[in-house]
């Protein structure tokens, strides 16, 4: 699925959910990093799991 698809889930989604802030794709990479530092879980393997490069 490519990123212009993701967007368009993720839109279409907060619209059924009514969700008044603009949601994206991002909205769900930003939630699952946040949920993953929580959780304890390395920063390093966080990061290669977003894609993020040092």
């Amino acid at each position: 699925m490519g990123v212009n698809k993701l967007d368009k889930v993720a839109k279409v989604m907060a619209e059924k959910g009514n969700l008044q802030e603009k949601h994206s794709n991002h909205s769900g990479r930003k939630t699952m990093v946040t949920q993953q530092l929580q959780n304890n879980v390395a920063q390093n393997y966080v990061a290669q799991l977003s894609g993020h490069r040092n």
